[in-house]
């Protein structure tokens, strides 16, 4: 079986891995006999621009992590553009087809983690007659699937065009492909709706599949797979540059606290997101914890020079106390969670309060309580999700009267 599978960043490349992983063993469990042969390529792009260090991260992790026949770059391909003419679209799929290098009637899956934005409809129509399977995308995969009405009873060209003659129908089915990417804007076509075979995912039972989605069959990926595909990339991060990995002694003080991308993603100004997380160290440090301090994968202007200026005019012992993972930000944290000692992890609206949690029985909380009045659309049903099952991070815990007996006060 030939598998076209499409990554848009590092966590994405863990839970494509995880959900494969997944399958393999099902399929040999149930046939009992040799496992099935896979001819995996995997395509990896982002849509909105992300730094050469991430690029390289994704790569390096990729190559780690399952035996793919080929990793093909496709940033300058698979991008947020719908506005396209008949030529681009036709140039655009042949590229994609050509670094691939598999006829498209020979690729029997697609593996996406989107349904409704241009890039992934790029590739669905690339392989019109592949099978669609969804894996995770954190809390995405969990918000509504806006189906197009527009495109509802517009499923086939009119009768005319099946009189024309056959030479012609490859060029007609074309131009038809073209006009519904367009039409479609940022909703899910119904065509490849009938297409998806299976959903992998880690978060279900818990959430429930978006409406559009319900009646599509469900995998829980096992944590024990997830926990397996972070495990084959360990090795290649650069563990003496991890200080912060030593062994506790007594009680953890520190929390983690993981950095968004809501100005990177047009949700606020950098200088509200900075006030924030200001706020955030605040809270922290003042109920006597350490921080270490996480930049999210896809930033480019990271803001720990800026919080450790701050904190420094608020605590004389900040230097100590707020500290960055020294690991590049591109690497996934739950690759070194486990290791890190810590008290808890906070967060605005990330997934890894559950990953982090499950995986390692780590306490997380919120502070997405201060996002929301920012936010809307699908950013928000993310945000209620996390709030509705994260605990604020109002209820951490103070650790001042164990600081104040410690220091003999």
């Amino acid at each position: 079986m030939i598998r076209v599978c499409c990554t848009v960043g590092t966590w994405q490349l863990v839970t494509l891995a995880a959900a494969l992983q997944q399958i393999g063993e099902d399929l040999s469990e149930a046939s009992g006999g040799p496992d099935e042969v896979f001819e995996d390529y995997l395509v990896v792009y982002e849509t909105s621009g992300v730094p050469d260090a991430f690029k390289e991260t994704l790569q390096q992790m990729a190559e780690a992590i399952w035996p793919w026949k080929r990793i093909i770059w496709a940033y300058d391909l698979l991008t947020s553009n719908r506005n396209i003419s008949q030529r681009q679209f036709d140039d655009l799929r042949q590229t994609l087809r050509e670094r691939v290098g598999v006829p498209p009637e020979q690729v029997d899956e697609v593996w996406v983690c989107w349904l409704t934005r241009p890039a992934e409809k790029l590739v669905f129509e690339t392989y019109p007659t592949a099978r669609i399977q969804l894996f995770e995308d954190g809390l995405i995969s969990y918000i509504p699937v806006p189906l197009s009405k527009r495109l509802k009873n517009d499923e086939e060209p009119p009768n005319l065009f099946y009189a024309l003659r056959a030479r012609l129908r490859n060029r007609l089915d074309s131009v038809w492909s073209v006009r519904r990417y367009r039409r479609g804007r940022r909703q899910m076509d119904p065509r490849h709706l009938r297409r998806i075979g299976s959903a992998y995912l880690q978060l279900t039972p818990d959430l429930p599949p978006p409406e559009t989605l319900a009646d599509i069959p469900r995998r829980f990926v096992d944590y024990r797979c997830l926990g397996e595909a972070l495990d084959r990339v360990k090795p290649i991060l650069p563990w003496a540059d991890v200080t912060e990995a030593a062994e506790c002694s007594g009680t953890p003080d520190r929390l983690l606290v993981l950095g968004q991308a809501l100005s990177r993603n047009g949700i606020m100004s950098r200088s509200e997101e900075f006030g924030i997380y200001r706020d955030v160290v605040d809270a922290i440090l003042a109920k006597g914890y350490s921080i270490l301090w996480k930049e999210h994968p896809r930033i480019s202007t990271p803001f720990f020079a800026d919080l450790k200026v701050y904190a420094r005019s608020r605590f004389p012992d900040a230097d100590e106390r707020l500290r960055q993972l020294s690991i590049p930000h591109a690497f996934p944290v739950e690759l070194v969670a486990d290791r890190l000692c810590l008290a808890g992890c906070a967060a605005g609206s990330s997934a890894a309060l559950f990953y982090l949690k499950r995986l390692y029985g780590i306490p997380c909380y919120t502070f997405g309580a201060a996002l929301a009045p920012r936010m809307k659309g699908f950013d928000l049903s993310m945000n209620d999700i996390i709030r509705r099952d994260v605990p604020p991070l109002d209820d951490l815990p103070s650790l001042l009267p164990a600081v104040a007996e410690r220091s003999g006060q």
